[in-house]
């Protein structure tokens, strides 16, 4: 497999994994949004503790667009 090949198996990993997490978060953040329509504050405090440091800022950062 030559340079070229390497790098474009890369990107295309890369690029799949990034549209994995999108669609995590989106989900992570949809999740939230119905914990607090439908349990309020308790649900979204039950819900964002299982969640990582990292997921919570993406998630935020999805809501704050």
């Amino acid at each position: 497999m030559g340079n070229i090949d390497k790098f474009s198996t890369k990107v295309a990993a890369q690029v799949v994994q990034a549209a994995a997490q999108s669609v995590q978060t989106r989900g992570q953040a949809d999740a939230l949004i119905q914990a607090a329509r439908h349990g309020g504050e308790a649900a979204v405090r039950k819900l964002a503790a299982s969640m990582s440091t990292e997921d919570l800022q993406r998630v935020q950062k999805r809501l704050s667009r």
